[in-house]
């Protein structure tokens, strides 16, 4: 294996494989990462959600200010 980037990979994997403690915390901080990461993911969901209801609010408003100023001449 010639590959730095994969020497380290192995390194740290026989490192967090004998002691526990390592382990934990690894696997904590991976935990962590996944769940920023869905929550980061599910916030901008319900962003995009309100920005499509925003958008839809303000057509309709000023789809119905058309009609009425049609409507008055």
């Amino acid at each position: 294996m010639n590959n730095s980037a994969i020497n380290k990979a192995q390194e740290t994997l026989e490192y967090l494989s004998q002691d526990p403690v390592a382990r934990a915390k690894y696997e904590a901080r991976q935990k962590y990462i996944l769940d920023y990461n869905t929550s980061m993911y599910t916030e901008r969901q319900e962003g995009r959600i309100e920005g499509i209801e925003e958008g839809i609010e303000i057509g309709e408003k000023r789809n119905s200010l058309l009609i009425a100023k049609k409507c008055g001449n």
